[in-house]
């Protein structure tokens, strides 16, 4: 707990949540499965969102950063469709979405028809 609080210093993390962190960043096995479903949901909502051409330029497994025509519009658009999705101050066309559950991909798929 220590160190989590020296990283953390300043944040303001429940004991319960640390001691469970702590469980999962000793559990390799755990962790390593969870990278891979995440990865696979990424790819997957990558070529769900290159359907209808958002082109991939960043993210990570939790996160992506999609390339549209207008991220002001893709917002709206989504949205209408109660896809959550940020968009950026500094950039007109950078939009990010976080990595959805298995059954939210599914709804997403539906809701873009596709």
């Amino acid at each position: 707990i220590y160190k989590f609080k020296k990283v953390f210093s300043f944040w303001p993390v429940s004991k319960l949540s640390i001691k469970i962190a702590s469980k999962a960043i000793r559990d390799k096995k755990w962790m390593i499965n969870t990278q891979k479903k995440l990865k696979k949901k990424a790819n997957i909502l990558d070529g769900i969102m290159k359907t209808i051409d958002f082109k991939l330029i960043g993210g990570t497994n939790l996160f992506r950063l999609y390339l549209t025509p207008n991220s002001v519009l893709s917002q709206k658009f989504l949205a209408k469709k109660f896809i959550w999705s940020r968009i950026f101050s500094y950039s007109r066309k950078w939009l990010r979405l976080g990595i959805p559950s298995d059954e939210d991909l599914k709804k997403i798929k539906i809701k873009l028809k596709i």
